[in-house]
């Protein structure tokens, strides 16, 4: 067995005394003492089996001794919480202001030497709050023991062979919203993301067809692209009818997943019309499910499927789906897609070798949009407008992605422009903190703004809405950017009410409205609405300036989505498109098949395809 041939090579290089336990993340050896490794015979041995190896200690201090111990080793540093696992060896350290580079390696062997524990550094958000310290430890202190070895034993050979491979569309083709797909070969079986619709035409509308999948219990796993409403937010409905295997994504993308889910719950529970899919027992059982993965970070997930996320560019940790099937076929699912340079992120990867078979979304996929620079001067330009005329900017934004992006933008003209506060509301700020956490998931000029105290996330004039009355906030000349983006709940309303009839104030959309929404009834021209008003409604007349800005979006428009499949060396057979409505998603298709000669089409929901 590959296992026995693993250790026979690592006793050969550190001794007799290991122990291995085999996990779907990698090997970890377990050593009755520290010993120093030829670190580049390790390297040959990982290369050779291609497995991640982890170096861990048997012998171990009591967690209460070896805190203090930790503490004194790590005196010049502000450690505010600290989890050790007794599973895998590790003790995880959240330390604040860290820049984990600077971490010396004499620093980890001390702590070893001293304790026995092997250190993992976290650095803790600048912008402190009591979510990110309840995430720290729900992803630590929960028993992913037990689901790692479940995987392993499911994967207890590999199978070099295809029988067939074929995606069933549950939801988000030929449309925005609902996104799900069911990837399936003759030995696995995989939803790829799982989320809701943002303004369903029914009820019945709101969820995936799940109901294709068949047994949820036959299911290999759940692999998520990104943390937003349209791809996650149904997942813990899953948990709850009854799925219990393994969810995987990166780590900034957990952290964000349960802050959209909640947010989600949150509505549900304002609005008269929806049900509530799940609880936060619910939440809590996919976290207790999940597997982290970075990009790059090769997996093997099934007994035939290999999964490595890469950076897509569109929000903190968003990824592209990549899966190599017996090593004989890959398929790739690009998730929501920037394949260009933005103030946070880098463009989205795209050095693929091959691929045989590719999912791409198709928000702008019939559209060219301004460049990012076009779109920054032409948004301050109106800011400037608005505030010189005495009016206030409201501002609807998804909490994650597009809130941080507006931020960056801000504070590059804040104190040259303007002066006045810049306030958020909803889980903005929460979205924010994770920004400052997450930094090598940032563009390297942020990273370096935050790293040197100048985050765009923490200024002077940047406030918080949570903690004061709305009347205070429009009170006063002021930016305000809230929840929800498409304005189907969330603060942003009550904001709307109290600045309807303000004809020097200006509602600017920056991200894309999908059909259905109330912010794409405004931005399409409407003058009156109907918001909720205590226990009633109230019709209110829009008086206020609606203007939209594009080019800030997270989404590749057409020339950017072209150019991201023919940077694949040797292209794809087939391409299907989808996140996008009927026409979008078929012109893309079209567009696709003349410029770049490869087979593409539209599929629908319900639809199933076979690859081979």
């Amino acid at each position: 067995m590959l296992l026995d041939e693993i250790k026979a090579d690592l006793r050969d290089l550190i001794g007799n005394g290991i122990k291995l336990r085999d996990y779907i993340t990698g090997v970890y050896v377990f050593l009755d003492r520290y010993v120093q490794i030829d670190q580049s015979k390790l390297i040959e041995i990982i290369k050779k089996y291609k497995k991640r190896i982890y170096i861990r200690y048997s012998n171990r201090l009591d967690p209460k001794e070896a805190e203090k111990i930790i503490r004194e080793i790590l005196s010049g540093y502000d450690v505010n919480d600290m989890v050790f696992s007794d599973s895998f060896g590790e003790v995880y350290l959240r330390v604040k202001h860290l820049n984990i580079s600077q971490i010396a390696n004499d620093t980890t062997d001390r702590i070893i030497l001293s304790t026995g524990w092997y250190p993992i550094f976290e650095r803790a958000p600048s912008i402190e709050s009591s979510f990110s310290k309840s995430m720290f430890r729900n992803k630590y202190e929960r028993d992913v023991d037990r689901v790692l070895k479940r995987v392993g034993n499911r994967i207890s050979e590999r199978i070099d062979s295809i029988n067939y491979i074929t995606l069933t569309m549950l939801g988000g083709f030929q449309e925005i919203g609902r996104t799900s797909m069911l990837f399936e070969t003759k030995s696995s079986r995989f939803l790829i993301d799982a989320g809701v619709h943002p303004a369903p035409p029914t009820p019945q509308d709101e969820l995936p067809m799940f109901h294709l999948i068949g047994s949820l219990s036959d299911l290999d796993g759940i692999i998520v692209s990104h943390a937003h409403t349209d791809h996650v937010a149904a997942i813990p409905y899953l948990y709850k009818m009854g799925y219990d295997g393994p969810v995987y994504m990166t780590p900034p993308t957990l952290e964000q997943t349960v802050l959209v889910q909640m947010d989600y719950l949150n509505l549900a529970e304002k609005s008269d019309s929806r049900e509530y899919l799940y609880s936060t027992k619910d939440i809590k059982s996919m976290i207790d499910h999940t597997v982290l993965l970075d990009y790059g970070q090769t997996t093997d997930v099934s007994k035939d499927v290999k999964l490595t996320f890469y950076n897509a560019g569109h929000i903190l940790g968003s990824a592209s789906i990549h899966l190599n099937i017996a090593d004989k076929f890959v398929f790739i699912y690009s998730g929501d897609l920037k394949y260009g340079q933005t103030q946070l992120f880098d463009p989205a990867y795209d050095k693929y070798p091959i691929a045989n078979a590719v999912v791409i979304e198709s928000t702008y996929g019939n559209r060219v949009l301004p460049s990012r620079s076009q779109a920054e001067n032409e948004f301050i330009s109106k800011v400037r407008e608005v505030i010189n005329r005495g009016g206030k900017v409201l501002i609807p934004a998804f909490a994650i992605g597009r809130s941080q992006e507006i931020l960056v933008t801000l504070f590059k003209y804040a104190d040259r422009d303007w002066n006045i506060p810049v306030y958020i509301d909803g889980m903005i700020r929460e979205a924010s903190s994770m920004y400052s956490q997450y930094l090598e998931y940032l563009s390297s000029n942020i990273r370096n703004m935050i790293l040197e105290n100048r985050s765009p996330f923490e200024w002077e004039m940047l406030k918080i809405a949570n903690n004061r009355s709305k009347e205070e906030v429009v009170g006063e000349p002021a930016i305000i950017i809230a929840t929800a983006g498409m304005m189907n709940g969330g603060p942003i309303l009550e904001y709307l009410k109290m600045l309807a009839d303000d004809k020097n104030s200006c509602l600017i959309f920056v991200g894309y409205q999908s059909p259905g929404t109330l912010g794409s009834r405004i931005q399409a021209g409407s003058k009156k609405v109907v918001l909720k008003d205590g226990d009633d409604y109230k019709e209110y007349d829009l008086e206020l300036e609606v203007v939209t800005v594009d080019g800030f979006s997270g989404h590749s428009d057409v020339n950017q989505l072209i150019e991201w499949l023919r940077a694949i060396k040797n292209p794809p057979r087939k391409v299907f498109t989808m996140h996008g409505d009927q026409t979008t998603t078929q012109e893309f298709a079209k567009t696709i098949k003349q410029l770049l000669r490869i087979n593409a089409d539209a599929p629908m929901n319900m639809e199933r395809r076979r690859f081979r």
